[in-house]
């Protein structure tokens, strides 16, 4: 009987102590906004693991930079130009967080990396939306361009604003 316990204990248990997530998909949008335009692109194609040790999850998801589709191909070209991506391919969002935060809304920082350049976000809100055993991650946050070491794209020489707006949305599933 006490096997039988501590079997169905450990059964309970062991997704709290190591659990592991696939990025089943996603949606990445960015806006850059020039004096007279707004231009949206976006990508569907981020790749992306969490795995969860000891009550904190560590997410990582990353996605190229020539994925990114904006509707205008010389645009995109000047994209891969200036954020580097001959030498840096991937965009990369890394997060961590407690275990038990997946369960709801919740704030933490993510580390980005763009141009070969790390910068941290702090406190960025994620709406958490559970289904069985997949849920979907939100979030909105900006980064700015020149702490990334990026030369702002010009439109009759007025460069583009250095915020940049994020919107992302994914849905993960336990592996």
């Amino acid at each position: 009987m006490k096997f039988l316990m501590f079997s169905l204990f450990l059964f309970l248990c062991l997704p709290v102590w190591s659990s592991q997530y696939a990025l089943e998909k996603s949606h990445i949008n960015y806006t850059v906004k020039y004096t007279f335009k707004t231009v949206h692109a976006k990508t569907e194609k981020a790749r992306g693991k969490g795995v969860c040790e000891k009550g904190s999850c560590q997410f990582l998801v990353a996605v190229p930079v020539k994925e990114f589709n904006s509707g205008d191909s010389s645009r995109d070209v000047r994209t891969l130009e200036v954020t580097k991506a001959a030498l840096h391919p991937l965009v990369k969002f890394n997060v961590t967080v407690p275990e038990g935060n997946l369960k709801s809304d919740f704030k933490s920082d993510v580390e980005v990396e763009l141009a070969g350049v790390k910068q941290t976000l702090k406190d960025i809100p994620f709406t958490v939306k559970k289904d069985g055993n997949q849920f979907s991650v939100s979030s909105k946050f900006a980064i700015q361009l020149t702490k990334f070491k990026i030369e702002r794209p010009k439109l009759l020489t007025i460069p583009i604003d250095d915020e940049v707006p994020i919107d992302f949305t994914s849905t993960w599933s336990v592996k």
